[in-house]
């Protein structure tokens, strides 16, 4: 099957990697120079003033491990 995921965000990037591995062909559009929506630093985040305080490792995608791709 076919799929095309709108947005390269937290959502988008997973269900891509979910649908790749379920064995489907998968185009993932985004708007912006650089994938990562909210979780993008450039992209201004969720809230004008949120900061978000979390261990990269133990706040990552299952199956990429941060310690793995410095």
């Amino acid at each position: 099957m076919n799929i095309a995921i709108i947005g390269a965000g937290p959502a988008g990037i997973i269900s891509a990697r979910n649908a790749i591995k379920a064995g489907h062909s998968v185009v993932l559009f985004e708007k912006n120079t650089r994938i990562g929506g909210i979780w993008n630093p450039w992209s201004g985040g969720a809230y004008r003033n949120a900061c978000m305080q979390n261990s990269r490792y133990t706040f990552h995608y299952t199956g990429f491990p941060p310690w793995r791709y410095r």
